[in-house]
């Protein structure tokens, strides 16, 4: 009979895994739309299926609740699922596999570790020794731009860009000093772009990186490696607001044990936080310069170094490889194209600059969509409510960006070069604002609505009121934290305690940039309106007794 159950068992499974078919040829050309139909009619049918003897098995019950929660969304239904499977996919087989979900698994397990394929395109075995930097036979001239000959000897000073452990990532190369001084009236004008690319390109990365690093809104419990990928516990925001905790802070650099790992982290957080900053630094540093065109590139990567794999609070988990990745093509006057990846580190990579066939060749698994990137101002008529903590930190990183662009520009002025700006930058920051990048920091403290979602205050009155249901530190450590059901009842609880109401409908983007609050004007105290009624009562009873006690005296008063 047992035997018979775990047969009905892995039949079950193994129709599902069946149904969702081959995972490498989808994640490879697959449309998101097809996907996601064929997702949610092999879930749908999975759930159907009656299954109580499946109950016993610990990895079914995980694929059926995963299964509950997926069927349900709209779109991005296979990421969810793998998403959903990691702590399945990131252990050993188990022995009770069947051949397809065994496949599956593999498959999904080597996607989320990062599509390891090797960097010249062909499939390797094993880890590869270096996945941080492109190889110099794929980035350098291998014979010379001049005569063709294959002995390099020298390379283009002015334009080559150079990565770490002595790796170029674009290079000119010559086989003497004759062929590079007969080859510079050809080789001037794309050399004079590309130095000014490289230069934009350097001072973005800069800006980015002490922008994220000094205002982050990260707070990691834990980092540590898990197989191949670099997992990221993330502590509740919620528990932060119900303390009334700054809504940013210096990047947490003693979470992580290596520099690698706190790097890997930062871009990541700058692919979250600060990408859509972008604009204004592309207006000012590339339109009309050297560019013929920008495009927004969206890809998968492969070939990564340990992704990155957050674990949410409440459970859920998010993988870097999985979804997809930004980065510019930008296309030079001299027809020239480059991949500008301005949050490759959050993948291990060391380059930010690179020619586009390089780069596809060794980084692009699969190209998702090319857009036309605009240089006129962005729509901002549908942004969420500016209380929430994505857009507050992005306002707050926008507007860090806009005081270092001033600076910059003022010290440019004075006749600083770019060169000795992004070193002192780099080193100094500190010394160039302080206090102002302290005092846009602290700007806005963080409380949760009545429905427990974190928001942000940066108005005095409802600073002076939520501030009274804020929890202590010592509050705070005896309760669990993991039990978000108990947190909003004693959040609701503290509210009603206070009186603190929200209003319905909140105020809108533009009021709430006028310091509109969205807090509900505070109810009368009936105690008090019954006190002050008494007290009215007796004054009036009073005053009409003194009243009587004056005219008895005035007719007892003997006449004259």
């Amino acid at each position: 009979m047992a035997d018979a159950q775990t047969n009905n068992t892995q039949s079950s499974v193994e129709i599902l895994f069946t149904d969702l078919g081959n995972l490498f040829r989808d994640d490879r050309a697959a449309p998101q739309e097809g996907m996601d139909m064929k997702y949610r009619a092999a879930l749908r049918g999975f759930l159907d299926r009656p299954t109580d003897s499946e109950e016993s098995n610990r990895d079914v019950s995980l694929i059926r609740d995963v299964a509950t929660r997926v069927v349900v969304l709209r779109e991005g239904l296979h990421i969810a699922f793998i998403e959903g499977l990691l702590d399945i996919i990131l252990r050993s087989p188990g022995v009770h596999w069947g051949q397809n979900q065994y496949r599956y698994l593999a498959r999904a397990r080597w996607i989320v570790c990062g599509r390891i394929e090797g960097l010249l395109g062909r499939r390797t075995r094993g880890h590869l020794r270096n996945l941080n930097a492109m190889p110099n036979r794929v980035t350098m001239s291998l014979i010379c731009s001049y005569c063709g000959e294959r002995n390099i000897a020298r390379l283009c000073d002015g334009c080559c860009v150079r990565g770490k452990d002595q790796n170029f990532t674009v290079s000119n190369g010559y086989c003497s000093r004759r062929c590079q001084a007969a080859d510079w009236p050809n080789h001037r004008e794309a050399c004079k772009a590309l130095r000014l690319l490289k230069r934009t390109v350097s001072l973005m990365v800069t800006l980015f990186l002490v922008a994220e690093d000094q205002a982050s809104c990260l707070n990691p419990i834990s980092c540590h490696k898990v197989k191949e990928v670099f997992m990221i516990r993330e502590e509740s925001q919620l528990v932060e607001a119900m303390q009334g905790k700054y809504f940013v802070h210096p990047f947490p650099r003693h979470k992580f044990a290596t520099t690698r790992g706190t790097m890997m982290a930062i871009g990541d957080q700058i692919a979250r936080d600060l990408m859509d900053q972008i604009h204004p630094l592309k207006v000012w540093l590339w339109n009309g310069l050297l560019c013929k065109h920008v495009e927004e590139v969206s890809i998968l990567v492969k070939n990564t170094d340990h992704p990155i794999v957050r674990s949410k609070p409440d459970g859920r988990k998010e993988s870097t490889a999985l979804r997809p990745h930004r980065l510019f093509r930008v296309t030079l006057k001299t027809g020239e194209r480059y991949a500008v990846d301005i949050t490759g580190s959050r993948f291990g990579w060391d380059e930010w600059l690179v020619r586009w066939d390089d780069y596809k060749k060794c980084r692009v698994w699969r190209v998702l969509s090319v857009v036309p990137s605009s240089f006129e101002a962005p729509d901002y008529s549908r942004l969420p409510p500016v209380n929430t903590i994505p857009v507050a930190v992005s306002e707050l990183h926008g507007e860090l960006i806009r005081r270092m662009t001033s600076e910059i520009q003022y010290r440019w002025g004075l006749g600083a070069t770019q060169g000795g700006i992004v070193a002192d930058l780099s080193a100094n920051y500190s010394r160039w604002w302080d206090g102002v990048i302290l005092k846009t920091m602290k700007c806005g403290w963080m409380y949760a609505n009545e429905k427990f979602e974190p928001r942000i205050t940066v108005n005095e009155e409802e600073f002076n009121r939520v501030k009274d249901a804020w929890l202590t530190v010592r509050q705070v450590d005896l309760l669990d934290n993991t039990n978000t059901a108990l947190l909003q009842r004693i959040w609701t609880l503290r509210l009603d305690f206070h009186g603190i109401k929200f209003k319905i409908p909140g105020p809108t983007n533009s009021e709430m940039l006028q310091g509109i609050t969205a807090l509900a004007d505070p109810e009368p105290d009936p105690t008090q309106d019954m006190q002050g009624a008494q007290d009215t009562d007796m004054q009036d009873v009073e005053e009409s007794e003194e009243a009587e006690d004056m005219e008895n005296a005035v007719e007892a008063r003997p006449r004259l």
